[in-house]
């Protein structure tokens, strides 16, 4: 009978008939092995089986997703899954990355480099050098501060306001900087302003001093650098 499976045929009581030398758990069978084909269901969504699967168990979890049967879900964000017909857990992004929010990940190409850090998606991964800062996710490099800022020894800066202002310099944090003025000077970094030097004192026509005693005493008066001169 044409409408019947394979080599099966449509016997009097209406059934597709096939002779099979093993029979399958749970078919029913004659006398002479002949198997009743029983229509196949469809696995649930995002799952598939071998063939001559029995039970709906045998529905294993696509790529991208975990579990089997009737409770298979998707991985999570951070986490992936390569392998398909596979019930196995998902596995977390290697350190300093993620999936940037997406589920069902099937490579750990899906996995890239949290803002800080930086390389090839699927990894590995390192932080961005002290002096630079990445604010996206991705693969792209790290950004250096702007001239006359850093960010002291801190590693994996995730803006540029993590840039702020050396000695000798003043800025809001991420810039931009400009020099202590002649007769100024500032020796810690970030944002604070220059200090004028002591009466009676000057740093000459130096710029960007990041010391006291970058103050020397004016003509006509005396004292250490630095000092209070008369």
């Amino acid at each position: 009978d044409p409408t019947c499976d394979c080599v099966a045929f449509r016997s009097s009581d209406g059934n597709c008939w096939k002779r099979h030398s093993c029979v399958p758990a749970n078919c029913q069978v004659d006398s002479n092995f002949m198997v009743l084909l029983r229509p196949c269901s469809v696995c649930p969504d995002n799952s598939a089986s071998l063939a001559s699967s029995v039970a709906v168990s045998g529905c294993l979890a696509d790529a991208g997703y975990t579990g089997d049967g009737t409770n298979v879900a998707g991985c999570l964000a951070g986490t992936f899954k390569a392998i398909a017909l596979s019930s196995a857990a998902c596995t977390d992004c290697p350190d300093n990355s993620a999936t940037g929010g997406a589920t069902g990940s099937t490579a750990v190409t899906a996995c890239v480099a949290d803002a800080g850090y930086t390389g090839p998606d699927g990894g590995a991964f390192t932080a961005c050098s002290a002096g630079e800062y990445k604010a996206a996710t991705g693969d792209a490099t790290c950004t250096g501060c702007p001239s006359n800022s850093a960010t002291g020894t801190e590693t994996g800066s995730t803006a540029l306001t993590a840039c702020v202002a050396n000695a000798g310099y003043t800025g809001p944090d991420g810039g931009a900087f400009t020099a202590c003025l002649a007769g100024e000077y500032k020796a810690a970094t970030g944002d604070a302003t220059c200090t004028g030097c002591p009466s009676n004192s000057a740093t000459g026509t130096e710029t960007g001093s990041t010391a006291l005693t970058a103050c020397v005493a004016n003509a006509d008066y005396y004292g250490p650098n630095g000092g209070a001169p008369t």
